[in-house]
């Protein structure tokens, strides 16, 4: 029960992280544009 519990948990933990990275990336480079406008202002 024990490894079956672990084996589910990795899936999940590795598409989170995917997700969270996959964001993040996108964030910053949503950010970077902004943060170059608002410089120039």
């Amino acid at each position: 029960m024990g490894e079956s519990k672990v084996a589910e948990s990795f899936p999940s933990a590795v598409a989170v992280g995917s997700g969270a990275a996959d964001s993040s990336a996108a964030g910053a480079d949503r950010l970077l544009p902004q943060d170059k406008g608002e410089g120039r202002r």
